[in-house]
């Protein structure tokens, strides 16, 4: 046992380095149990019905995505101006649409940019104009109390209703466009721009 083992010896390290194996080993299984126990898969219907409120009723949504495929319709400079925003091979994307009229309400695009310590997504909704809803779903990589407030409404409604030419493009125009960045956070602020930009040129790509 340890404790019989002379501080020093080779025979007391070796037993220490056992026990630290076994500590460590033991903790990442509980911490593997714990994530394994409490994760949820996204569910990015859910995430759009929740940003559409209590009027989602009204609404028909259809999921329709992007492939890198669909941008073969496009010209070469278009399409390479687009690959990027393309974190994997697909993109989400929702119709939004009157469940009456089946009038075209907006069409929704889960997107996502690098903030200051990881990938921000957000849903966005427009009309390939302006930006019609947004809501920010995953902020878990940004520091707590900072980047993670670009979660809150007070700072998402600022880019209702704007479109590209409304939107900061670089941190001098925040304030002459009228939009107030969060105070530390400077690259968690542009990513929700990033976001739009990123929305806004992906309308234009069809059904295919």
């Amino acid at each position: 046992m340890l404790k019989d083992a002379p501080i020093g010896s080779p025979i007391f390290h070796i037993y220490n380095v056992l026990y630290l194996t076994l500590f460590t080993g033991l903790m990442t299984f509980l911490m593997l149990f714990v994530y394994n126990a409490t994760y949820q898969a996204p569910n990015p219907l859910a995430d759009v019905e929740g940003m559409l409120g209590d009027s989602v009723d009204i609404y028909t949504i259809t999921q329709k995505n992007i492939t890198k495929d669909s941008l073969s319709s496009l010209d070469e400079e278009k399409r390479e101006e687009l690959l990027p925003y393309f974190d994997k091979n697909e993109m989400l994307r929702f119709y939004i649409t009157d469940k009456t009229t089946g009038a075209p309400v907006m069409t929704v695009f889960s997107v996502v940019s690098g903030g200051f310590g990881g990938p921000v997504r957000a849903l966005i909704g427009t009309d390939g104009e302006k930006v019609l809803n947004l809501r920010v779903i995953d902020v878990a990589a940004e520091t707590a109390g900072l980047g993670q407030r670009v979660a809150e409404y007070g700072f998402q409604r600022q880019f209702l209703n704007k479109t590209l030419d409304e939107l900061p493009m670089d941190r001098s125009e925040w304030s002459a466009k009228g939009i107030d960045m969060i105070s530390g956070a400077t690259f968690s602020s542009a990513t929700i721009v990033h976001n739009i930009q990123k929305a806004l040129a992906l309308y234009q790509v069809g059904e295919n």
